[in-house]
């Protein structure tokens, strides 16, 4: 039997030290809290996988894939809102509509699967029960 060759992808970033994109490679490189490659691919996935993964999974997989991506994204949406706009409410991107209910995973969203639970809540319920400081202390977990 012949063993096949593993191929690799290599993606190389650099930057201006002092621009926006060197301060963020920065930030991720230097953060001891973060590994700058899992802290890379768990944005990348969350924001692209689905489309990755299209046409190579059965629809309901595709459901739950994009399920879980939205939810890594509106969960990170919502630690950025805590930090740094925690005054402001909820606003709609749909034209002044009411904000749809947000589904949050009680579990990591990675670790999720078809028909495991999730805690259906809306942003004002869920920054009533915050606690500020565990918050500070696991938003860099990203």
């Amino acid at each position: 039997m012949k063993l096949q060759k593993r191929e690799r992808v290599i993606l190389r970033l650099d930057a201006e030290e002092q621009s926006l994109d060197g301060q963020l490679l920065c930030y991720l490189k230097d953060d001891p809290a973060l590994s700058l490659r899992e802290a890379t691919l768990r944005a990348l996935k969350a924001f692209y996988l689905p489309w990755v993964l299209e046409g190579q999974q059965t629809e309901t997989e595709m459901r739950v894939i994009a399920k879980n991506t939205i939810e890594e994204l509106q969960y990170r949406a919502f630690q950025i809102r805590q930090r740094f706009l925690p005054e402001e409410t909820l606003v709609s991107p749909f034209m002044g509509l009411p904000a749809p209910e947000t589904v949050i995973s009680a579990t990591p969203v990675h670790s999720q699967s078809v028909g495991e639970p999730t805690i259906a809540t809306t942003i004002e319920e869920m920054q009533q029960g915050v606690d500020l400081v565990k918050l500070n202390q696991i938003l860099d977990d990203y």
